[in-house]
């Protein structure tokens, strides 16, 4: 079992018996909540290529990752839980973070952010450009 696997079934463990409905898996696109913490640890950790839902570098500098991260996350209690995020890296360090509901969402959302990243450079270097003119 590597670190990162012992510190995912350590957390999902810590998780107080009462509260296993924070945790899910996946059933192709649709999460479906998880039987024990145990049982969602060994999923994650058997299953990571299956959690990434992208991952890109648009520009030098910023990834932009979106995955399955099997965890109810803050939000509205009544609803779907959010359980896939994307994430916006500049330099290494968070930028931003969008939280989705649906394998559906989390695709669009991630298409989204490259996008606005390319766009964004597209106009800083027009910027540029100009200032050079």
């Amino acid at each position: 079992m590597s670190k990162t696997d012992r510190e995912r079934l350590s957390l999902a463990l810590g998780l107080a018996s009462d509260r296993v409905e924070l945790l899910y898996t996946l059933e192709g696109d649709e999460a479906v909540p998880a039987e024990n913490p145990k049982a969602w640890a060994d999923w994650m950790g058997s299953h990571r290529k299956l959690c990434v839902v992208g991952r890109d570098t648009p520009v030098w500098g910023v990834e932009v990752w979106t995955t399955f991260i099997g965890m109810r996350q803050p939000g509205p209690d009544e609803g779907p839980p959010f359980l896939w995020e994307t994430v916006l890296f500049r330099e290494g360090a968070i930028e931003d973070l969008w939280r989705y509901t649906s394998a559906n969402a989390a695709r669009r959302g991630h298409r989204r952010v490259v996008a606005m990243v390319k766009k964004d450079a597209e106009k800083k270097q027009k910027k540029e450009k100009r200032k050079r003119s």
